[in-house]
């Protein structure tokens, strides 16, 4: 990965040396890790189902419904296993 660690102050307990992680490949993510209170976040993918992206594409008129999804790409859902 080619992101930066740093340490941010914990937005659950205040701890100012919670870790932090931010990368941009292949997408932009950030995670927090806060070893004193056991907070954390984290970036999860995934895909909509047919149906839920039909809905959003009617709701913001961007073009007529889709007849299937292309997959996901392997090298994304094999970076959060």
């Amino acid at each position: 990965m080619s992101g930066i660690n740093y340490n941010v102050h914990c937005p659950n307990c205040g701890h100012e040396d919670a870790s932090g992680y931010t990368d941009s490949k292949p997408f932009v993510f950030t995670n927090i890790d806060c070893f004193e209170c056991g907070f954390y976040t984290t970036t999860s993918i995934g895909q909509y189902d047919l149906e839920e992206v039909n809905k959003q594409r009617e709701w913001l008129d961007i073009g007529d419904p889709l007849d299937k999804l292309p997959h996901l790409s392997k090298h994304l859902t094999k970076l959060f296993e």
